[in-house]
């Protein structure tokens, strides 16, 4: 059986803060799902244009390309920085989440 959590791992802040970020992710993770399903309708719209487009003008797929990719790295960017972002503030979160005499 594994071991149980007492009262005093609750009360560690940094344990705590794991724990918050875990529930986080978690729904993160959750909500992702209808995401992926988006997702791949967009990639096999992408697909299906871009087979169009190399049929008809081999030229716009080139331009296709360079349209996208700019736009792939501005969302991996932001999703870093969100990401970052959020896991700097799980403690601030912690702290206006205690009842008034909880606080340090």
């Amino acid at each position: 059986m594994p071991p149980a959590l007492d009262l005093f791992s609750f009360e560690d802040p940094a344990f705590y803060d794991k724990m918050e970020r875990a529930r986080r992710e978690t729904t993160r993770a959750l909500a992702c799902s209808p995401s992926l399903a988006v997702l791949v309708q967009q990639f096999i719209t992408l697909l299906t244009l871009s087979a169009g487009l190399i049929y008809f003008a081999r030229g716009c797929w080139v331009l296709l390309i360079v349209a996208v990719v700019p736009s792939f790295i501005g969302e991996t960017n932001f999703s870093r920085l969100g990401y970052s972002l959020l896991y700097r503030w799980t403690p601030e979160r912690r702290e206006t989440r205690l009842p008034p005499y909880a606080r340090r």
